[in-house]
């Protein structure tokens, strides 16, 4: 059963839980840098053994052991063997004569560590006391042993023991609240889209459908009526399928959004640069200024002008009438042609939208991105 599961410290966070596995796998490989340790630290001891074979037949085990452990999956007894191991290493000093020396190495850090990864303070708990038990009884089985010689070992294991379940706690927490953070900008990310397409929905009905019935009520006769009504249905269903325009540039989308919006009305538009492909944002302000060029169209009786610059991912472009001009503040709230068609795409498309007279009479809309 792996070594994760029962008693996570904190939650289920993902992250936590990758953290928690990837200590796991450091841990198993530690195994090999413990045995090493003590093998180097039972070569150092100036006096020797005084039972070296038993040294030497307990090292080969621990290498054995230490070199098995690489394919076994950290789980419990994988977990239990080490804590063996560890206790032996402890008591071995005192069973083969080597007194005030430790040979435990890094089992005692891995057993401990390993320990505070699943959670169970209770566990950690145990894996101290049998540490703290096995360095107490050298004495007992070494009488050469100093007394008080064991007491630093027993710090080392009671300190060892609370630092690592405060730093896996503190790590998983983290963890977590990381974890947290991304699903709740993932979430707001999601309610913002949903929004934003909403409110490009609304837009695009007010383009297409409200304004054909409201010209369609105007018509003189049937057939004009019914050709008004088949063009809108065809520019609703292409922004549905998403549509664009096959090998589209923005300068022909601009071009397009223009000369669609005018409807036969004198138009004259000129596009510098615009030779890439559209991008979002591209369309959002060609159809702001479509909505402009169309209120132009349905208020004034002059020519329309459109002017636009495209470069360095920045676009800018004027919409010019000769009409009366009006207020911008004057539009009640619930009129979308400006406020969600003009305003409202170029808030969305992170733009500006300026509505100002002209020196020669009318009004002049410049819509800017950059």
């Amino acid at each position: 059963m792996p070594l994760l599961t029962g008693g996570a410290a904190s939650s289920d966070g993902r992250s936590a839980t990758t953290l928690r596995q990837a200590i796991l796998n450091l841990l198993r490989r530690f195994g090999l840098v413990s045995a090493l340790w003590s093998t180097l630290v039972a070569l150092l001891p100036p006096d020797g053994a005084d039972r070296p074979l038993v040294l030497t037949v307990a090292m080969a085990v621990l290498w054995a052991w230490a070199i098995a452990s690489q394919f076994v999956p950290p789980a419990r007894v994988w977990f239990v063997v080490w804590v063996l191991v560890a206790v032996g290493l402890e008591l071995l000093p005192a069973i083969v004569g080597i007194p005030d020396w430790s040979l435990t190495g890094g089992a005692g850090l891995l057993v401990l560590f390993a320990a505070a990864l699943t959670g169970r303070i209770v566990l950690v708990g145990v894996v101290v006391v049998l540490m703290t038990t096995a360095t107490l009884a050298r004495p007992l089985i070494e009488p050469a042993w100093t007394e008080g010689a064991p007491l630093g070992s027993v710090l080392v294991f009671v300190f060892v023991g609370v630092v690592s379940v405060w730093i896996v706690r503190w790590s998983e927490e983290t963890l977590d609240e990381q974890d947290r953070l991304r699903l709740a900008v993932a979430s707001a990310e999601r309610e913002r889209a949903v929004a934003v397409g909403r409110a490009e929905a609304a837009a695009r009905l007010h383009d297409s459908v409200l304004q054909t019935l409201t010209a369609a009520g105007q018509a003189d006769d049937l057939e004009t009526a019914k050709e008004l009504a088949r063009k809108a249905s065809t520019e609703l269903r292409h922004w549905v399928r998403g549509r664009i325009g096959e090998e589209m540039t923005l300068r022909g989308l601009l071009e397009r959004r223009a000369r669609e919006a005018a409807d036969g009305r004198e138009l004259s538009v000129n596009v510098t640069g615009g030779v890439e492909e559209p991008t979002d944002v591209h369309v959002l302000v060609a159809d702001a200024m479509g909505e402009a060029v169309r209120n132009a169209a349905t208020h004034t009786n002059g020519p329309i002008s459109v002017y636009a610059e495209a470069s360095n991912g920045s676009l800018a472009v004027w919409v010019a009438d000769r009409g009366e001009g009006f207020d911008l503040d004057a539009i009640p709230d619930d009129r979308a042609g400006v406020h969600e068609s003009i305003l409202g795409r170029m808030a969305r498309a992170g733009g500006t939208a300026t509505l100002r007279r002209t020196t020669s009479g009318g009004s002049e809309w410049e819509l800017r991105v950059s």
